[in-house]
């Protein structure tokens, strides 16, 4: 059994505080909502410093909002179902994995109707600061880049084939 010294248990209490500090500061924002990007802002974070794997979507849509968690349409049940086929137990995305974005509410619907929209450059920049202090707090030690907005974001443009599931 490990045991963890009086430091690795202040390290931890530090880095849920500072976590804990940058929620606020990502559950307040309104950049886009004022930058008329988005009619309103209802950001949404879940994970917690000790996570060591790290989910990074494109934004949360309308069904996690609702439900404030992200992760929670269509998208997370076929995650949640690969997690459980690579050996991850049932229900790890959402007790075990820090779920992130590259922006933190929902874009609204795609002007066609069918499916959510896709963030701009801008919104995503406006989201990016969040993103790297996250990544910096945690040092997860798996990132999962979900979607083709999120892979894109770190890898630039890639080859749908790569894409394909």
């Amino acid at each position: 059994m490990t045991k963890i010294s009086s430091e690795g248990e202040e390290e931890g209490e530090e880095g849920e505080e500072a976590l804990r500090l940058l929620h606020q500061r990502i559950l307040a924002c309104r950049l886009c909502e004022q930058q008329g990007y988005i009619p309103a802002a209802r950001p949404l974070v879940n994970g917690r410093a000790s996570d060591r794997m790290m989910v990074i979507g494109q934004a949360p849509g309308h069904r996690s909002i609702a439900k404030g968690r992200s992760f929670s349409g269509p998208g997370g049940s076929i995650l949640q179902k690969w997690l459980e086929q690579a050996g991850f137990p049932r229900g790890y995305l959402h007790e075990h994995t820090y779920l992130s974005s590259l922006t933190r509410c929902d874009p609204g619907r795609n002007p066609r109707g069918d499916g959510d929209r896709r963030p701009s450059p801008q919104e995503v920049a406006l989201c990016r600061p969040f993103l790297e202090a996250e990544l910096a707090l945690l040092r997860p030690r798996v990132v999962l880049l979900v979607g083709a907005m999120a892979i894109e974001a770190y890898f630039g443009k890639v080859s749908r084939l790569i894409l394909a599931r």
